[in-house]
């Protein structure tokens, strides 16, 4: 819907200043009955303030929360409004093109084919009505019904297969983006789409001074891996590792991204620091628990393991999301200098010491602003 609504705008902005100016000059072409029929009078105090309405909505910062709620609405009363003016017209013999009303309210109205169907059948009941108001003869009215019938016919048909089209085209292009999107191997996001949303999460993040994590993830011993068991292998163990690090960045903001290589990167926007302890920690065990032989690495357990480096931050003016990168690549250097199989978080919190807490092959630290699981 939003897509639509963007689509449509510069559309309808120039199309409800002319319905408006239009609806104007309307009250000088109608028969002017005066108290003896003000009920004639309705349609016309209806008209001009519903296109006024829509024009205000359209031009203003209204249109996107209010028109996909009030705008069919504010359309069908004046496609009505019209229908009953049109009905006045046929009584003093002036002729009116109502079957206009249909393609108006199918093309020029912004509406999905189904509101635009509801709201052709209400300015039809509209009309058919003010036409036995009116006191309309039956084959006139007859003619007239028979004209907004196949019009609208015509018209629904035309715009269900257009809209039909277009969705395809939308399905169709978004299908083309997400696969341009994802990294062919893993099917996680690539790096190219990683850097746009890291970079727009930065600046979402400084702007709430929200906190921005980046865990940046390498598995161990790679290369001796591949040449051990071959790249067939090797890319098994790259797509079971993507999918466990899937499992890690499941919130509507939170992405997991092939960094390139063996290398990925999580990005986690707003977490509480604590939580990313949890979740490195949770990362490298459960990368090990996949138990994935790998009997090339220094590890006298033999399975494939992972090194994760990780910076949280909260954006500060004299920081960038290079900073942010930069420092989660020093952290990952350091895991891996200090024997892999481990995680080492940075935070930009004042320095810090806490008491160590144990697990099962994990060892979790906290010293001079920085976390380790050892």
């Amino acid at each position: 819907m939003q897509t639509q609504l963007e689509r449509m705008r510069p559309r309808l902005k120039t199309w409800f200043i002319l319905m408006a100016l239009l609806d104007l000059g309307l009250p000088g072409l109608l028969p002017y009955k005066g108290a003896t029929d003000p009920i004639s009078m309705v349609p016309l105090t209806l008209l001009l303030p519903s296109a006024v309405a829509l024009t205000i909505v359209a031009w203003t910062a209204l249109y996107y929360p209010f028109y996909a709620r009030i705008g069919t609405i504010l359309v069908a009363i004046h496609c009505a409004a019209l229908a009953a003016i049109s009905a006045q017209w046929i009584a003093t013999d002036q002729s009116t093109e109502i079957g206009t009303q249909m393609a108006a309210a199918f093309y020029f109205y912004g509406l999905r084919f189904r509101q635009a169907l509801a709201v052709c059948g209400f300015a039809g009941l509209v009309f058919f009505s003010a036409c036995l108001f009116e006191g309309t003869p039956r084959d006139v009215l007859t003619r007239d019904m028979m004209v907004l019938a196949i019009s609208g016919a015509i018209c629904a048909a035309m715009y269900w297969e257009v809209e039909r089209s277009y969705r395809r085209s939308f399905l169709e292009n978004r299908i083309v983006g997400e696969l341009a999107a994802r990294d062919g191997l893993t099917l996680l996001t690539n790096r190219r789409t990683l850097d746009e949303r890291l970079l727009a999460l930065w600046k979402q993040a400084s702007r709430e001074q929200s906190t921005i994590a980046v865990l940046l993830i390498d598995v161990d011993y790679f290369k001796r891996y591949n040449d051990t068991f071959g790249h067939i292998a090797g890319d098994a163990a790259l797509r079971n590792v993507a999918q466990v690090l899937q499992q890690f960045a499941r919130r509507p903001l939170d992405l997991a991204a092939r960094y390139g290589g063996e290398e990925f990167a999580i990005v986690l926007y707003d977490p509480a620091p604590d939580k990313v302890t949890d979740m490195v920690e949770q990362l490298v065990l459960a990368v090990r628990a996949m138990k994935v032989p790998h009997p090339a690495s220094s590890d006298p357990a033999a399975v494939l393991s992972v090194s994760v480096g990780a910076c949280v931050m909260v954006p500060g003016p004299a920081q960038n999301v290079e900073t942010l990168v930069r420092t989660a690549d020093e952290a990952l250097y350091e895991a891996k200098r200090g024997g892999r199989d481990r995680a080492i978080i940075k935070t930009a919190e004042h320095p810090t010491h806490g008491a160590a807490t144990s697990h099962p092959g994990v060892n979790v630290k906290q010293q001079h602003s920085e976390r380790s699981l050892v």
